[in-house]
């Protein structure tokens, strides 16, 4: 499985043809600036029944990053955006959004990758996952990926998001891989729920972040909660 094949195909099929025509932004929940979430992103959330508040302590920044200079990171995370920003500017998160796979995304998808896991919609996250293993510890991690991830309970993933799961995914980073050279440290957090689809983070903090990275977890934990 190729995670960029996937986000190429699962963009190609959430952009309705008259976007490519206009640029349409709207604002979600408390998005405080308009063109921060473009609107085929917003209607995905909207569909998974997912919403979204602006945490207190970071900034919304307008702008893709696709990690060019980067090429690890590239692999990893391909082109993001939607960036919250802390105020220390220590801390840095890129929200992925993706489109849901319907049973007819996942014909699709079989024939474009033979052999693809895209029978159900509840196994979209843990593709995700896996290449987020695969990119940064190997493909031998990847076959075993479970053991290096952290699950919620599933009583903390119901409080807190009201999703049935929430993985924590380490990310090891080596010198030459640091973002912006400072922030050298990242780790991904995956939300799902049963039928609704799934949210992540990639979340980059400096070794000075550290001493408060409790406070910045609250905070990114604060931001999705599904509806019931």
């Amino acid at each position: 499985m190729r995670p960029l094949q996937i986000l190429i195909f699962t963009i190609l099929l959430s952009v309705p043809v008259t976007l490519m025509a206009q640029v349409k932004i709207i604002a979600v929940g408390e998005v405080s600036d308009d063109n921060w979430m473009p609107i085929n992103d917003a209607n995905v959330l909207k569909s998974m029944k997912l919403n979204y508040k602006k945490p207190a302590i970071f900034s919304e920044v307008i702008g893709m990053e696709c990690f060019n200079e980067n090429a690890r990171l590239n692999q990893i995370l391909n082109c993001a955006n939607h960036q919250l920003h802390a105020d220390d500017s220590q801390f840095i998160a890129f929200i992925r959004i993706e489109k849901p796979f319907s049973k007819a995304d996942s014909i699709d998808l079989k024939k474009f990758m033979p052999g693809g896991n895209f029978d159900h919609i509840d196994k979209q996250h843990t593709n995700y996952i896996r290449g987020d293993i695969r990119n940064s510890m190997g493909k031998d991690a990847s076959l075993n990926w479970k053991q290096y991830v952290t699950y919620y309970s599933a009583k903390e993933a119901k409080t807190k998001f009201n999703a049935d799961s929430a993985v924590f995914v380490p990310i090891k980073l080596d010198s030459q891989d640091y973002y912006k050279g400072k922030y050298n440290n990242l780790e991904a957090l995956y939300l799902q729920k049963k039928g609704r689809g799934f949210v992540n983070f990639y979340c980059f903090y400096t070794d000075k972040a550290k001493k408060n990275l409790s406070e910045y977890r609250k905070a990114i934990e604060g931001i999705f909660r599904y509806e019931d």
